[in-house]
């Protein structure tokens, strides 16, 4: 009698399940979204695969094979593929798409590369022209290609991380037409090799995308794609300013950079001087500032649009703008002074923003009201500053008072701009890009707006307590300054688009207290021409140690690395670097150590950075003293206020050249010994040590020439 009865319960849970799938399974079926087309392009003509040498912008089109960041791993070039008669219609939905490479050389190099599409309907094939590639405007869209794995098997296939957000902002532009060509360029730091047309044609780079037709059916709810993200939209009260430098050229570099300002849409634009090349004459004005940035510019009289209804753009004055420029007893007068119409008496003066409040001054020799410290000008400005009410005081001017670059440093412009409450200083007449920290303070080199770019001809001159954090010479550029009642970011991108620094500083604009500055962690900057960087970690639990400074007790097996209170007690904190292959003698361009964070700690916090002055340096031991009692270098290197980490993250000191380069100048230094660095200081950050997980130890990095 059970048994039957269990029989009829089965036979009825079957009869529901069938119900189940003969009524709701085909609704279910119906309502799922079709599998995406798949089309694919291949590289098919020798002008369709290009290489652009950054430094010389000249173009080839006929190499036997494309070089990824770098042609023979020193000459950074930017390479261009066009893809022709893509078959898919205006406004379809991108699933994903990848180019596919066969690789030509075995490389290992460490190796980053950005990949963007050219902002194009449909773009022409290239041509052996200087600049045809880097002159093309590109998409807002762009892809990291972060730490390429090796290409160690000649004719293996490699595939690019998905590029669907490239060719969506293609595709959805108004004139795109099925049929039409697109352009991919990549652009990057290292070495890594693929085929190209002229070297085997079938194995060319190859476009694979898959995509949904306008009017394909949806998911449903119970499956819903996470959609493709809008921009964020700026917090209420939000101001972004532009910064270009030694920009008034008029030609094509200017041209890129202007075009990556006014994708930015500021809401001002700020410049560091020489905005009107070789002699600030009237005849060269308009077409040097008006052409590229007119709509920024209130009450303009040139010929190159309506300008704006208020003015937005902010000049200072550089010394090429001052070869027209003559000033009497009623005042100075040239081009510039006709041209603009500025606040004051026009070479030096305010604007209150609100949020933000604006300083240009003039720092050139032949200003009537002087600068030094103690000119008619710097009162004027102290007394400014000292009745500004906004929560950010920016001081702009051209000739800088620190600087690595050809020009160095102008000593007569270092006011106390710090003590009188600037929160940043611009700068440019270096035509490079240069951020600096001078006791805390940001100083920015923004000198790459369209002039010849230079080299960093003065590394190591900075005075005690400034310390060069990022450089970068190796395109041209500008920043993007973003304002708001919580923080203020100073970020620098390249004419490309691509964020080469980025440095955030957090701030109570509603009058609480002032939170310890916050750091976004530096993205590392492309090194020069010609040089190397090599990596070397911490690689044995001898390698780093920590001193009790009163006792002088050594600790070689701790799980992490605290600087520099431990509890109660004061510590030194030393860490050797074995098998460092840098040549006796070679210029350091950047060296910083990288560490990653064990524990967050609000502590305010100072450290001084020395290195051992040996030539081959021993390994640790727990004898007292130990890292204390070796000899220093005359060098150090101090990072103060140093931002609250973060569990996991990376943090990379400031830039250790000077201290790094005096080791390795030393008369017996070898490539292949080992080094230390001792770090003393006040407050409490802490991070991983070999022994608390040997693949976060702390990482020196060093970029030399």
């Amino acid at each position: 009698m059970e048994t039957s009865s269990l029989k009829s319960k089965l036979v009825f849970l079957s009869l529901l399940i069938l119900l189940f799938f003969v009524f709701l399974r085909p609704s279910k079926i119906l309502s799922q979204t079709p599998d995406p087309i798949t089309i694919s392009s291949r590289v098919n003509s020798s002008s369709d695969d290009a290489e652009e040498a950054i430094d010389s912008g000249s173009v080839g089109l006929s190499s036997t094979d494309l070089e990824l960041g770098a042609e023979g791993g020193t000459v950074l070039q930017l390479v261009g593929m066009r893809f022709n008669n893509l078959q898919i219609p205006q406004g379809a939905t991108i699933a994903n798409a990848h180019i596919e490479f066969e690789v030509d050389e075995s490389q290992s190099a460490p190796t980053f590369v950005t990949i963007r599409g050219e902002s194009s309907d449909n773009p022409v094939t290239f041509i052996n022209q200087t600049t045809n590639i880097s002159s093309r405007l590109v998409t807002t869209a762009s892809v990291s290609w972060d730490n390429i794995p090796p290409w160690t098997v000649i004719s293996e296939k490699k595939i690019t991380p998905d590029l669907g957000s490239i060719i969506q902002e293609i595709v959805n532009r108004p004139g795109w037409t099925s049929g039409n060509s697109l352009v991919i360029t990549i652009k990057g730091t290292g070495i890594r090799t693929a085929e190209s047309y002229n070297g085997e044609a079938p194995n060319a780079p190859l476009l694979v995308i898959s995509y949904f037709p306008s009017g394909a059916p949806t998911l449903t709810p119970t499956s819903t794609p996470t959609p493709t993200p809008s921009p964020t939209p700026f917090p209420e009260g939000t101001i972004r300013l532009a910064v270009i430098g030694d920009f008034g050229t008029d030609n094509t570099n200017e041209a890129r950079v202007a075009n990556l300002v006014n994708s930015w849409n500021p809401d001002h634009v700020i410049t560091t001087g020489d905005n009107n090349y070789p002699d600030g004459e009237a005849t060269t004005i308009d077409p040097n500032i008006g052409k590229y940035y007119s709509q920024y510019i209130g009450n303009y009289q040139g010929f190159f649009g309506l300008g704006s209804a208020v003015n937005r753009f902010w000049p200072s004055l550089g010394n090429h703008d001052w070869h027209t420029i003559t000033c009497g007893i009623n005042g100075c007068s040239g081009a510039y002074f006709d041209y603009f119409t500025l606040p004051n008496n026009e070479r030096y003066y305010d604007v209150d923003l609100g949020l933000v409040r604006l300083y240009s001054i003039d720092s050139e020799s032949a200003e009537p009201d002087g600068r030094s410290a103690t000119s008619v000008q710097a009162n004027w400005l102290q007394n400014q500053l000292a009745s500004s009410n906004s929560c950010y005081d920016l001081v702009f001017f051209h000739h800088p008072p620190y600087s690595s670059g050809l020009h160095g440093s102008t000593t007569s412009m270092r006011w106390p701009f710090a003590t009188w409450g600037t929160e940043a200083i611009f700068n440019g007449h270096d035509h490079l890009y240069e951020r600096l920290d001078a006791g805390g303070t940001p100083y920015f080199v923004n000198g790459a707006g369209g002039a010849s770019l230079y080299t960093f001809d003065n590394l190591g001159t900075l005075p005690a307590g400034v310390t060069s954090v990022v450089r970068y010479n190796e395109d041209h550029g500008a920043m993007l300054v973003t304002a708001t009642s919580t923080n203020i970011t100073y970020e620098f991108y390249n004419a490309q688009g691509a964020l080469i620094d980025s440095y955030t500083v957090a701030k109570d604009c509603a009058g609480g207290p002032t939170p310890t500055p916050t750091s976004t962690p530096t993205q590392t900057p492309t090194p020069p021409s010609g040089s190397t960087t090599i990596t070397v970690q911490v690689a044995t639990s001898s390698d780093d140690a920590e001193e009790n400074v009163s006792r002088g007790s050594i600790s070689l097996t701790s799980s992490d690395l605290e600087f520099t209170t431990d509890g109660t007690k004061t510590q030194t904190v030393g860490m050797r670097f074995a098998g460092v292959t840098v040549p006796s003698g070679t210029a350091i361009t950047d060296a910083y150590i990288q560490f990653v964070a064990n524990e967050t700690q609000p502590d305010v916090t100072n450290l001084t950075f020395y290195g051992q002055a040996v030539d081959n340096v021993p390994s640790f031991t727990t004898t007292k003293f130990n890292v204390s009692s070796r000899t220093k270098t005359l060098s150090s290197v101090v990072w103060n206020a140093i931002p609250v980490w973060t569990v996991g993250v990376n943090y990379q000191t400031p830039n250790l050249s000077p201290v790094i380069g005096e080791i390795i100048n030393r008369p017996g230094w070898v490539s292949g010994n080992a080094l230390a660095i001792v770090v003393t200081g006040t407050g409490h950050r802490t991070a991983y040590s070999y022994d608390g997980g040997s693949t976060k130890a702390a990482k020196l990095v060093i970029t030399y020439q």
